[in-house]
């Protein structure tokens, strides 16, 4: 294991990269050292120490460093929170020896459990592979990534990067029966309005099918896998609430906990979304009575939410397109549950399902003298993204 060998082998393949695309190319890119070396977890991530990995990574940046100067690099990701001491660390060490990385990378999980726990389900690596797992919901939802921030703005150069966050989902493991529901679509938009206000460059779902290579997925229907899409390729209502969120503008106008309205070229998008749990009554606890049939059951309230808007538009003839992902409508997990959670699954169950898991559509044309008023019901776990277009 030789740090010069090493160091020869980066320069040579982003010389490679360089000369294949072009060295304008690959100043866009963002190359990210490890992930998650504080793990001591054997056969899994680093398993040595924090100086030699600290060495590890600054020979690596070197090396990158030396074929272009421009190359972005991002810090490691370690993990949340209970690699908070590791991320103070490398930021000292950086100031040390003068390593200027362009991005923070953090990995961006709902999960935030005890360290006596985290530390029991590390033991092995495949002790997170085959586990079914909750997560802590409530006040403390993704408080360790601001706790971070709120660490990070102590370094003077580390407090204006860019976060990168390559790695997001409800949890690190690989079965949680929450992600095929539509408990996820609420979750995915609902975290979406939390990061609006922060500086993120790049917010990368952990996978996009339940077939990856981290871990082998179980050969049943909607086996709580960490993709968009099951092993069979139905969209899950996560798909489809980032498709919506695809239509939002790029100029956030406002937000709050059930809203997140932007401006487009010809109008304006308004996402709606009801995440169904309460910060003050539901507790710190895993969501240990979601099976495998019954996935609803842990969340609180059931009621409905009634949104009242008033939105200053303008005068004129305006189209409004609602598109809406709920229970009924965009979720294969719950068309799969009305049709009888079959297990054997035939081409023409499969056709049926692909056919008929996509959001709800409606369309009509309104004329507004100034201020448009409307009334939205949302379902539990829904998304609703409303369009308005002046025509």
């Amino acid at each position: 294991r030789s740090l010069k060998n090493w160091s020869r082998l980066v320069t040579g393949f982003i010389s490679h990269l360089a000369e294949r695309y072009g060295i304008s190319k690959v100043r866009t890119w963002i190359f990210n050292i490890w992930t998650n070396p504080d793990l001591n977890l054997k056969n899994g991530y680093w398993y040595e120490t924090m100086d030699n990995f600290f060495l590890f990574y600054r020979v690596t940046y070197n090396a990158i460093k030396s074929v272009d100067e421009s190359i972005p690099v991002s810090t490691p990701d370690f993990t949340l929170p209970f690699g908070m001491k590791w991320y103070e660390a490398f930021f000292n060490y950086c100031t040390q020896y003068e390593l200027y990385p362009s991005y923070l990378s953090v990995h961006l999980y709902a999960e935030n459990p005890t360290e006596e726990d985290f530390q029991d389900s590390l033991k092995h690596y495949s002790a997170i592979s085959r586990h079914p797992s909750g997560f802590y919901p409530g006040q403390r939802l993704y408080q360790s990534f601001f706790d971070l921030i709120h660490t990070v703005s102590g370094y003077d150069y580390f407090r204006n990067l860019p976060i990168v966050i390559p790695d997001w989902n409800i949890t690190y493991t690989s079965i949680n029966y929450n992600r095929d529901t539509c408990f996820m679509a609420a979750f995915i938009a609902y975290t979406l309005r939390l990061l609006c206000t922060q500086n993120i460059a790049l917010l990368s779902f952990s996978s996009f099918s339940d077939i990856n290579e981290d871990f082998f997925p179980d050969e049943i229907p909607f086996g709580g896998g960490p993709g968009l899409l099951d092993i069979h390729g139905f969209k899950k209502a996560s798909y489809n609430t980032f498709f919506l969120s695809s239509r939002l503008g790029t100029q956030v106008l406002s937000q709050n906990r059930y809203h997140l309205l932007s401006k487009t070229p010809d109008g304006y998008s308004l996402l709606l979304f009801h995440m169904v749990y309460d910060e003050l009554e539901h507790p710190p606890v895993r969501n240990d009575r979601s099976s495998y049939y019954n996935r609803y059951d842990w969340t609180l309230r059931p009621q409905n939410l009634m949104l009242h808007m008033m939105m200053d538009i303008g005068p004129g003839l305006w189209e409004i397109q609602k598109f809406e992902v709920s229970r009924n409508h965009g979720s294969a997990y719950d068309l799969w549950i009305q049709m009888g959670a079959p297990q054997k699954l035939t081409s023409e169950i499969c056709d049926y399902i692909k056919a008929l898991s996509v959001p709800a559509l409606n369309i009509w044309q309104e004329t507004v003298e100034e201020r448009l008023v409307f009334n939205v019901e949302l379902t539990q776990h829904s998304v609703v993204l409303i369009e308005l277009k002046h025509i």
